[in-house]
């Protein structure tokens, strides 16, 4: 049935963190992750919005449908804080790798003025 709704629903990424939902519910941490991972291979920041906006009022109060969905954004903000590291990691190499490129053209122009 989990399967199913995916392959029914599968232009909503969302639908994957509803289901890791349900999966972490019912003790599936393994299919939760895969659903979650899913959802990250797919989404847009578009789609993580809508879902942490997607309960009313009263399935907010819900304790039994929060901490699941909590378990969720959990899991999200660790997989997206190691993805943003990686990034700044590489900004910070590409930031380099320019201040190296931009001497170097400095450099090669120093030198062309002084020959002529």
């Amino acid at each position: 049935l989990f399967d199913k709704s995916i392959h029914l629903k599968n232009h909503d990424p969302k639908v994957r963190l509803y289901l890791a939902e349900i999966y972490y519910r019912s003790g599936r941490d393994a299919q939760a992750e895969k659903s979650i991972q899913e959802f990250v291979g797919h989404a847009k920041a578009s789609d993580l919005n809508k879902y942490i906006k997607g309960f009313s009022p009263e399935q907010e109060k819900r304790q039994d449908i929060h901490i699941y969905k909590k378990m969720v954004l959990n899991r999200l903000y660790e997989i997206y804080s190691q993805k943003a590291a990686v990034f700044s990691e590489m900004l910070v190499e590409l930031k380099d790798e320019m201040e190296k490129e931009r001497e170097e053209m400095n450099v090669e122009h120093r030198t062309s003025n002084i020959e002529h």
